[in-house]
C-alpha cells in the first residue's frame, strides 16, 4: 500500500511539474496564437523554443533582454543544449544550463533554428531574414521586453547581422555577439557548391558580393546603443586560411588559442567572456505607458512604439505603401520605387 501511494505522489509530482516549468525544447503553448493575432505572417516561425509556460509567467518574471540563441549551418537548436561540443570542457558545456546557472530564468532564453533536422543545409541566407525578424517581433510583444539580445554561432551570425541591416531593426536590438562567424568568408564555401544546389555557398565563399555589401558601410553600425563582440579562435578548423574572419571592426573581439569551432560556443571558459555581455536588465511592460494598447509601450516613456496613439503603429506592424508613415517603426516607409526590401527611409 505504501508503494503504491509513493507511485501516486511521484505521479502527480511529475504532473504538477510540467504544468508549472516550460518546455525548453518548444514554445510556450500559447505563443503562436498570442503572436499570430498580431503578426499574421508568422507562420515563417519554425524551429524555435522558449520562454516560459506561458504568457503571464514570462511577462512577471522576465528581467533581462531577452537572449536568442542562433544556430549555425547544418545545425539545430539542440546545439545549445549540450550538443556538438566540440573540445569544450566535457563537464560543463550546456550553454542553456550555463546561463540558468548563472541567474537568467526561462523567459529570457529562447533558440532559433532554420532547418529542422542536422546536417540540412541553410537556404540562401536572403531567404531566411524574414522569418528572424518575425520571430524577434513575437518575442518582444510576448515577453513584454523593449530590445533583444542575438547569440549566434557560426554562419547564424552573418544571418543575424543581414537581418536586422536589412530591416533597419538596430533599435530593437542591445547585444550582439558573434561566436566563430564568417564575417570575412571561409574556405570551406565555394561557387562550386552553389552550383551544385547549395545557394548559402555562393554568400559566403572568398570573394562574396553579399559579405562585401553586407559589411561595406559599417562593420559594427549604430554601435551607440548596440553592444558588439566576436569570439574567434586560432584552433577553429572553419577558417585555416582567415583566422581574422569572425572579427568586426568596432566590435569587443575575443580570441582564443586552443579551442575549436564547437568548442568556441560550448566551452565554459568562453561563456564565462560573453556572458557579461547579455547581462542587461529590461524595462518590464507596463500598459499605463501603452496609451494605444497595441501591446509596445511609448518611445518615450522606454518603450519603441513610435506613435502610442494610433494602435496600427508599432514595431512589426503591416506597413502601407507610399504613404510617409512609418507603421512598422524602422524609420522606413515600404515604396514601389524599389530600395532595400522596397523601403526607403522617411524625410
Amino acid at each position: 500500500m505504501k508503494l503504491i501511494k509513493t507511485f501516486l505522489l511521484l505521479f502527480i509530482i511529475m504532473l504538477y511539474a510540467s504544468d508549472l516549468f516550460a518546455d525548453k525544447y518548444n514554445l510556450p503553448y500559447d505563443f503562436m496564437d498570442t503572436v499570430n493575432n498580431k503578426f499574421p505572417y508568422t507562420n515563417h516561425i519554425r524551429y524555435v523554443s522558449g520562454g516560459s509556460k506561458d504568457r503571464a509567467t514570462t511577462m512577471k518574471t522576465i528581467k533581462r533582454y531577452p537572449v536568442i540563441m542562433i544556430c549555425g549551418n547544418r545545425r539545430t537548436k539542440e546545439d545549445w543544449f549540450g550538443k556538438n561540443t566540440g573540445n569544450a570542457d566535457k563537464k560543463n558545456n550546456n550553454v542553456y544550463k550555463m546561463f540558468l546557472s548563472n541567474g537568467f530564468n526561462e523567459s529570457e532564453l529562447w533558440t532559433y533554428s532554420y532547418v529542422a533536422n542536422e546536417n540540412e543545409e541553410m537556404k540562401n541566407i536572403e531567404e531566411l531574414t524574414d522569418s528572424l525578424r518575425v520571430f524577434i517581433y513575437g518575442i518582444l510583444f510576448y515577453t513584454g521586453a523593449t530590445k533583444v539580445q542575438i547569440l549566434a554561432h557560426g554562419e547564424g551570425g552573418v544571418l543575424a547581422f543581414e537581418t536586422i541591416r536589412k530591416y533597419n531593426i538596430y533599435n530593437l536590438v542591445a547585444t550582439m555577439v558573434f561566436i566563430g562567424s564568417p564575417f570575412h568568408s571561409s574556405s570551406i564555401y565555394s561557387y562550386y557548391k552553389a552550383i551544385q544546389g547549395y545557394p548559402v555557398h555562393a554568400n559566403l565563399a572568398p570573394g562574396s558580393d553579399f559579405l562585401e555589401e553586407l559589411l561595406f558601410l559599417d562593420e559594427t553600425p549604430h554601435k551607440d546603443i548596440i553592444e558588439y563582440a566576436t569570439l574567434y579562435s586560432d584552433n577553429d578548423e572553419y577558417y585555416r586560411n582567415n583566422r581574422k574572419s569572425p572579427i568586426l571592426n568596432g566590435a569587443k573581439n575575443i580570441a582564443f588559442e586552443t579551442l575549436d569551432h564547437d568548442g568556441l560556443r560550448t566551452d565554459y571558459k568562453s561563456f564565462k567572456k560573453y556572458y557579461n555581455f547579455f547581462n542587461k536588465k529590461t524595462l518590464k511592460y507596463d500598459i499605463k505607458n501603452d496609451a494605444d494598447k497595441d501591446g509596445f509601450m511609448d518611445i518615450k516613456k522606454g518603450g519603441n512604439d513610435f506613435n502610442d496613439n494610433n494602435d496600427q503603429i508599432y514595431p512589426g506592424a503591416f506597413e502601407v505603401e507610399n504613404d510617409n508613415i512609418d507603421q512598422d517603426c524602422n524609420f522606413r516607409d515600404k515604396s514601389s520605387a524599389g530600395g532595400k526590401d522596397c523601403e526607403i527611409l522617411i524625410k
